[in-house]
């Protein structure tokens, strides 16, 4: 799982000019795997698609969606769409509340997609948009 998305993740980078992970792409996979709900797309053994999200905030029970990557050959084909739809089901089974993300703010596409899924701009960040979703 790990090859396989660090490969897509590095690929989407050189599309976004360094600017969807923000790091060093191995800390970052290294780190969902260890801490966040992970949820793949694999076609004819390649990954297509992957959501990664952490709830593990009991307490208040929000969750936070960290990377929802799709390959840009398999973009607009409604995969993305599907792992947000089974992540909030499986948030609503945990009895979360709320699922939350940041968003560039020049990203138009991206917050398209999650106001068409029910995400609203909560907070308005220096470079990034705080969408968030009732669950």
């Amino acid at each position: 799982m790990k090859q396989r998305i660090i490969n897509l993740l590095e690929i989407l980078e050189k599309i976004s000019d360094g600017q969807l992970v923000g790091g060093n792409t191995f800390d970052y996979v290294d780190k969902i795997i260890e801490k966040a709900t992970i949820n793949e797309i694999i076609i004819e053994n390649e990954l297509v698609a992957f959501i990664a999200y952490y709830d593990d905030d009991i307490k208040s029970k929000q969750a936070f969606l960290t990377m929802l990557a799709v390959k840009p050959e398999f973009q607009n084909k409604g995969y993305a769409g599907k792992l947000l739809e089974k992540a909030i089901s499986d948030l609503e089974v945990k009895n979360f509340k709320y699922m939350g993300l940041e968003v560039l703010k020049t990203n138009k596409e991206a917050i398209a997609f999650y106001t068409k899924h029910g995400f609203y701009v909560d907070e308005l960040r220096e470079l990034k948009y705080y969408m968030k979703k009732t669950i």
